[in-house]
Order: structure tokens, then C-alpha cells, then sequence
């Protein structure tokens, strides 16, 4: 008898491990023939949500496969995740236990993990009989700056799980970005800010050869804090005069400048760049208009139609806020939220469907094509100015209307500088993948124009919030 005819009878609780496509992960059984077989079929990501062979949340789900991330027996991932953290995100933590009903990369039973929270299962191979998750290639880092320069490291790639020497290459590489040498994945060319992703291989031991795909994130170059300790000095410009009895000297050290003073220490702030954010010429709705010098101002078509329009940088984690004031006439969906790439570009309400939300000036937020529970909160009209929060490592949203409280707030219960409140779009969203800012609307002649942080917001963003 397989192990899928016994286990059951122990108590312990299997299922079949399958690929990002639904194919089981040793063999070429789909989900149906495996479903024929009495097993289920589950896909492994990370704790981003990504398919170790690729695949985000979204799509997975829309494939109608079961996703998990292998955790230890105390409930950490290998990037060192926490159970709480992913179940956050959207992402069940499960421990692989052996046909013993022991976890496989340490001792706790099954009583144990039930003891801790902890969700488990014995993997199984196409042909029912216990297996191992396999070999999974590591990556050190995937989040670097537009100043990395090209020979640069990214990150130190390794395999878990397998035996042998490895060697390591890259199968997908949109437009030639990085580069591996030995067991580096180094910077290839000029890095614009976004999302990369990028598909590696690793091949030459057991098993071989082991794909994954990563998603390397590059970020605006970070502005340096400025903070005078000691003593004044007049600023004009760029040009900074001492006060009698200082030395001021300029030299250049590792592409910047240095000051040095005598007598006394200072440190120098240089002014924040400009944000980097503008809604994207080349992903917008048919009919749509964007004008401004940057790209922030969107007319929308003079005829009805449901169009949106995406900026240009996403993200998948961390806290961001925009604003957008509503600049003409305004109709009852004239609107900004949030929108991965999955969302279509004509003929989708934002908010219709989990690769989207939307923000509507009546106070509702929708989500799935359903009012989110607790709203409506503020409602808006032509020339305010809407503020949106967004923390996408929790799934949160804070939202205001001109200097009003969040989320319509009287009583300090919402206030997202200290987590506090939020409307949680946990298991509403789609988890883990890459959201942009969008603006949407589905009647003719409204518009609006966003700031990611260009200028000075109308409303001062909320502490640990960074510009789009």
C-alpha cells in the first residue's frame, strides 16, 4: 500500500506538491489526475507569496491552487519570516512532517506543532508515496538602490536541500539587468526604480537542475538626514559661509563631498530629491490624457467607458501615501486606489475584482466588487484633496479627506504613524505581488491630479510613511 492509503489512518495529514502550473512537482500528474488519485495538491512559496517556480499569489489562486510556506517547527521560514507575519500577508505557514509524523527539519510531533499554531502535512509525490519539499535556491538580498552601479552585488546565491556543487545561471533576465559571477548576482546595467523580476537556475548537484524565480527590488536612491550639532552657519544655495572663526574645507571622497571643520564637528543634510513617482504614458486606459511636467495630472475620456490608469513604480511591501485632488467635474467613481498588473486597463471597475481597491467619492472602498466592511467613511467632492495610506507588508489602508481624521475618525481609533485602525484587506487582495498607484474612472469629462511627494503634500504624510 502507498503512503497516501496509510498516513490517513495514522492521523497524519498529506498532500501532493505541485508546481506553479499545478503539475506535481516530481512527475506530470495535473491536479485532476492527482485529485482521481485521493491526493491534494499544494504549491510552496515564499514569504512574498512568490511560487519557488513561479507564479504570484493571484495567479496561483486564479489556477485554483492551494499555496503554503514551509516553516520550521517553531514557525520560521528560511528568510526568517514568522508565522504571524505570513498569515498577515495572506500566506498559510506549514511544517512538512515525515510519514512518522515528525517535522522533518527537527523533532516536534504533530501534537507539538498543534501546540504551537502550527498547520502541517506530510508532502507526497505523484505516486502517493512521502517526499521531501526538495532543493530551494537562496538569494541573500533582493532589494537594492538606483545608485547600485554595474559589477555591483546584489546578493550571494546558495541551494538548501540538495548535496554537490551547484553552479548558477540566469533563465530570465528582462532587459539584461544583472549578471552572475560564481555565486553572485551582480548589477549588469542602469537600474531604473521598480520591481525586476528574474528567473535563476541552479544546476550540477542533487537534484539538478533547481529554478526559482526572484523579484529584486530597486528603490530611489535614500536622502541623507541633515542634522547641525554644533554651531550656525548662513546657507546660500549651495554655497555655505562659516562663522568667523571656522575653517571650512571641501575635498572629495568615494563619489561625494566632504567638509571638514576646525575646532568643531558638524554634519550636513543635502535637500530630499524630488519623488520619483508619475502616472505611466504607456499603461493607461484607452482615451486617457496625462499632461504636467512630471506626468501627475489625468483627464479622463470625453466619452463613457471604464478606464484606469497605473503609475509607474509598484511595490509589494512597506508603507507608502499619496494624495490626489479632484481637479474637475466629478462623477460617482472618479477615483484613485491601488492596481497590480493583472487588472485591465479598459473595461474593469477599480475595486472589481481581488487585483484591486478603490477609494469612491462617496466614502466606500471597494474591494471584490464589494463595499469593505466599515465604510463608507469620508465622502469627496470636486477640489478636495484625498490622502491615501497604504501598508502593504500588513494589507492596510488608511484614508482622509482634506485635514479630516483617518478613515473619518473622531476619536484617535485610526492613525496609521502608529498602526492603529486601519481597514485590513487581508485575504481581500491579492497578497505578495507588486501594487501601483491608479486612478479610474467610468463616466465622461472628470479628472484629477496626484502627488507622490513632488511637491509639498497638502497634509503631512503620516510618520514611517515614505512617497510612493
Amino acid at each position: 500500500m502507498a503512503d497516501i492509503d496509510i498516513l490517513p489512518k495514522r492521523g497524519i495529514p498529506t498532500k501532493a506538491l505541485v508546481d506553479g502550473l499545478g503539475i506535481a512537482s516530481n512527475g506530470s500528474a495535473t491536479l485532476a489526475q492527482l485529485a482521481a488519485r485521493g491526493m491534494r495538491g499544494i504549491c510552496a512559496v515564499d514569504s512574498t507569496g512568490n511560487a519557488i517556480t513561479g507564479g504570484t499569489l493571484a495567479q496561483l489562486a486564479a489556477r485554483g491552487i492551494e499555496v503554503f510556506c514551509s516553516v520550521d517547527e517553531t514557525g520560521i521560514s528560511l528568510d526568517a519570516t514568522t508565522a504571524d507575519t505570513l498569515r498577515k500577508r495572506g500566506i498559510q505557514p506549514m511544517v512538512l512532517v515525515d510519514a512518522n509524523g515528525i517535522a522533518q527539519n527537527g523533532s516536534a510531533n504533530m501534537e507539538t506543532l498543534r501546540k504551537r499554531s502550527l498547520g502541517y502535512f506530510c508532502p507526497l509525490d505523484e505516486t502517493g508515496t512521502a517526499t521531501t519539499m526538495g532543493a530551494v535556491v537562496l538569494l541573500t538580498n533582493n532589494t537594492i538602490s538606483t545608485a547600485f552601479t554595474i559589477g555591483q552585488t546584489v546578493g550571494v546565491l546558495s541551494v538548501v536541500g540538495g548535496s554537490g556543487t551547484y553552479t548558477y545561471s540566469l533563465l530570465s533576465n528582462p532587459g539584461g539587468l544583472f549578471a552572475i559571477s560564481g555565486s553572485n548576482l551582480n548589477v549588469a546595467a542602469a537600474l531604473t526604480a521598480g520591481d525586476k523580476p528574474i528567473t535563476v537556475r541552479a544546476s550540477g548537484g542533487v537534484p539538478t537542475p533547481v529554478d526559482r524565480v526572484f523579484t529584486i527590488t530597486v528603490t530611489p536612491p535614500q536622502a541623507l538626514g541633515i542634522t547641525a550639532l554644533v554651531g550656525a552657519f548662513p546657507l546660500t544655495g549651495e554655497d555655505m559661509t562659516p562663522t568667523a572663526g571656522w575653517t571650512l574645507t571641501a575635498g572629495a571622497a568615494a563619489g561625494a563631498t566632504v567638509f571638514a571643520f576646525s575646532g568643531q564637528s558638524a554634519t550636513l543634510t543635502p535637500p530630499t530629491p524630488p519623488a520619483a513617482e508619475v502616472w505611466n504614458n504607456s499603461d493607461k486606459g484607452t482615451g486617457i490624457v496625462l499632461s504636467g511636467t512630471p506626468l501627475l495630472a489625468v483627464t479622463f475620456p470625453a466619452i463613457a467607458g471604464t478606464t484606469i490608469v497605473r503609475a509607474v513604480i509598484g511595490h509589494s511591501t512597506g508603507k507608502y501615501y499619496f494624495e490626489y485632488t479632484i481637479t474637475s467635474t466629478i462623477n460617482s467613481f472618479t477615483c484613485c486606489g491601488i492596481a497590480n498588473a493583472a487588472h485591465a486597463l479598459n473595461g474593469e471597475f477599480l475595486g472589481g475584482g481581488t487585483n484591486s481597491l478603490s477609494y469612491v467619492p462617496s466614502g466606500s472602498v471597494f474591494v471584490n466588487s464589494a463595499q469593505f466592511p466599515g465604510t463608507p467613511i469620508a465622502s469627496f467632492t470636486t477640489g478636495d484633496t484625498v490622502g491615501l495610506a497604504f501598508d502593504l507588508t500588513t494589507q492596510k489602508l488608511w484614508a482622509r479627506v482634506g485635514a479630516g481624521g483617518w478613515n473619518n475618525d473622531i476619536l484617535a481609533n485610526q492613525n496609521p504613524a502608529t498602526a492603529t485602525g486601519g481597514l485590513d484587506f487581508v485575504g481581500r487582495l491579492a497578497a505578495g505581488v507588486v501594487y501601483f498607484p491608479a486612478a479610474f474612472d467610468s463616466n465622461p469629462g472628470s479628472g484629477l491630479t496626484a502627488n507622490f511627494g513632488q511637491t509639498a503634500y497638502a497634509h503631512a504624510a503620516p510618520s514611517g510613511f515614505g512617497n510612493w
